[in-house]
């Protein structure tokens, strides 16, 4: 049977990739591009990790396998929690293939926590969005000792990220050679933080340059590695592909939606700490301690923030903070979502959630009246599943080519910030060494990466699928396609037994 290696990269796109090839980084991946029978870009919509990943890796949209942000957003509660792999609805392919007898190893899957045991299956949590790293089975535990649990979520800066990702590297290229020394996997999955998280931290201190012009030494280093890695698997498994969940683009406008929709009367602010505290948790914000900052002050932060005052505010709070001992934060306030009828709680996802079904075509009209707001669709004209109604009602498209990107969901002054740095974009990559059925050089959604894969190892696909019936999906394939409806109603039982067992 055919077997397959897989090495995810969060974050890479082809321009980014362009620009490491040029400069003599990364050699072997260079030569496999040449020689692959897909190379091509990938549609992400939205351009989120968190939702991007489990439609690459299940095969089926969000409104199918249920997660659409790093949150969910319960609307009988009212209230937002973080997902979980218990929120996925439908399998991923290592899932997938252990149901019909297959092996697979994967490190960091989508989402990462918890791990829900099945058997023909090693997984390896180490970094996206687990409280900590962990295994399955428990004897992998052995290769935790090339991960520290203090670092693997955030670091201080682009520098230390950079060692980071180096160290961590190392520990990978370690753990794949014992591994297949050990095993022989059907499917081996690695999905690496990079070069995303090196992005952000970059973005963060102005080093925006990285995405295109200049190469830094540590970077040279990780990207080596990473090439190495790529080598290691095409030469142990025979075949190797490279997927991302989306790219990074330059951006130099960014819209505050929420200041929109406050604008228009749907969007009530609110300056409370806990509020605000838990609203910098969920879209991924290292929140201050309550004991630095006091937010409490309503009236004094928005008295400060008025155009008239603004230029003496620094001088105002030194003064008031010199006669209470209090520090106060002149921030911009965040959205009271128990009250407000409408609002976008994370920019990630691109969407918005109308409380209200008669208020859906007033925000729609609203949105699309807004420059660099390229289109604004309901939710049934983007996805369709039976998980539908978890999604926003609204998902916004921003004209990401014209330099125009969603900052986050606080309440600005402006409409329009005007700044420049780097930022997720739609297109990922798909690269693929060998397959079996119609090359491909034309772009492709990401859910086309998993039934492919499928194809090439030769299982069949889910019945839930989204290249079910799909033209172009069929022309590629060359021979009669196998689908089955075991994948979701066994996933359904895994999950049961895992929750009763806990």
């Amino acid at each position: 049977m055919r077997r397959i290696g897989v090495i995810g990269l969060d974050g890479l796109s082809r321009g980014y990739l362009n620009k490491l090839i040029e400069r003599g980084v990364m050699v072997y991946t260079k030569h496999l591009m040449e020689h692959s029978e897909i190379n091509t870009d990938l549609y992400c919509y939205p351009p989120v990790t968190l939702s991007s990943w489990p439609t690459i890796l299940s095969g089926v949209n969000p409104a199918k396998h249920g997660i659409y942000d790093f949150f969910y957003y319960d609307r009988i509660k009212n209230d937002f929690r973080l997902v979980s792999t218990l929120d996925l609805e439908h399998p991923r392919i290592h899932e997938m293939l252990a149901m019909i007898g297959r092996s697979a190893i994967v490190i960091n899957p989508v989402p990462a926590y918890p791990i829900i045991p099945i058997k023909n299956t090693i997984i390896l949590s180490i970094e996206f969005f687990t409280p900590k790293p962990i295994v399955y089975p428990q004897e992998k535990a052995i290769y935790l000792k090339y991960f520290s649990s203090s670092e693997h979520i955030t670091t201080d800066g682009f520098e230390e990220e950079l060692n980071r990702a180096k160290k961590y590297m190392e520990g990978y290229i370690s753990i794949v050679e014992d591994l297949l020394t050990c095993h022989k996997p059907d499917l081996l999955w690695i999905n690496l933080h990079y070069p995303d998280s090196i992005f952000h931290k970059a973005a963060m201190e102005g080093k925006l340059d990285i995405l295109y012009e200049k190469t830094y030494s540590d970077e040279v280093k990780v990207f080596s590695i990473i090439d190495k890695l790529i080598r290691l698997i095409d030469n142990e498994i025979g075949n190797v592909a490279i997927v991302s969940d989306h790219g990074f683009a330059e951006y130099n406008k960014y819209i505050s939606v929420n200041t929109i929709l406050y604008k228009a009367g749907l969007v009530n602010p609110s300056y409370d700490i806990s509020i605000v505290k838990k609203l910098e948790t969920l879209n991924n914000v290292e929140a201050r301690s309550s004991k630095e900052t006091i937010i409490k002050h309503s009236r004094l932060t928005r008295l400060l923030r008025h155009p008239l005052i603004k230029p003496m505010s620094r001088r105002l709070k030194r003064l008031y903070e010199r006669i209470t001992g209090k520090k106060i934060k002149i921030g911009f306030p965040v959205v009271d979502y128990k009250s407000s009828l409408a609002f976008m709680i994370g920019r990630a996802s691109n969407g918005v959630i109308v409380k209200k079904p008669e208020y859906i075509e007033r925000v729609r009209t609203i949105l699309k009246s807004i420059k660099g707001i390229a289109e604004v669709k309901k939710r049934e004209e983007v996805f369709e599943g039976r998980y539908l109604h978890r999604l926003p009602e609204l998902f916004i498209y921003p004209e990401y080519d014209a330099g125009y990107n969603l900052i986050d969901p606080k309440i600005y002054d402006s409409i329009i910030i005007n700044k420049k740095s780097i930022d997720h974009h739609p297109y990922g990559i798909f690269i693929m060494k060998k397959y079996r059925g119609e090359k491909i050089n034309v772009t492709i959604n990401n859910f086309y990466v998993t039934p492919i894969i499928q194809d090439y190892v030769e299982a069949p696909i889910s019945i839930e699928s989204d290249v079910l019936h799909d033209p172009t999906f069929s022309r590629i394939i060359k021979d009669d396609i196998k689908y089955t409806d075991l994948y979701v109603k066994r996933w359904t039982i895994i999950k049961r037994i895992y929750r009763f067992k806990k």
